[in-house]
């Protein structure tokens, strides 16, 4: 069983150099250590499930470069730090391009986030699902969020102190 996992995270190298994946499903397999740094460069990744493994460190700032992705689903891993802004969009500006400007589903509930929120997600206008529950954000939340015209669902459920 073990050996499927080492398979699976050789080929992820291979994977990532694959930039026509439109797609692509993770979820359950065990999987640890950092997201790829390049993940980036899957520039026409529409969907992302990295779920319920059990990654850590910080979600690298090339996420922000899959302006094509729709679903980005880090839920349940050990994923900490803080949601940098440069990962949302300046509507007008050059920045814009790289940026999650297509994102509909921003799931990344249980795991290890906190901090302030940023208000630049707030410009996410295309984002109808928000997860953020089971994690350590601080408050305010960031009246921004108001703008999210499109939302349908937003989970922010603190994380349960024991």
């Amino acid at each position: 069983m073990m050996k499927n996992y080492l398979v699976v995270l050789r080929h992820l190298h291979v994977v990532v150099n694959t930039p026509h994946l439109l797609r692509l499903d993770l979820k359950y397999n065990q999987l640890n250590g950092t997201i790829l740094a390049n993940i980036g460069l899957l520039s026409n990744l529409v969907y992302l499930d990295l779920s319920t493994n059990s990654f850590s460190g910080t979600i690298p700032l090339s996420i922000g470069k899959l302006s094509k992705i729709v679903e980005l689903d880090f839920s349940r891993n050990a994923i900490m730090g803080k949601l940098d802004p440069r990962l949302f969009p300046v509507r007008g500006s050059s920045v814009a391009k790289t940026a999650l400007l297509s994102i509909q589903r921003l799931l990344f509930t249980d795991n290890l986030l906190g901090g302030r929120l940023s208000s630049e997600i707030g410009k996410l206008a295309d984002l109808t699902l928000l997860a953020l529950d089971k994690n350590s954000f601080s408050c305010p939340i960031p009246q921004s969020l108001g703008n999210l015209s499109r939302i349908t669902s937003l989970l922010s459920q603190p994380k349960p102190i024991f």
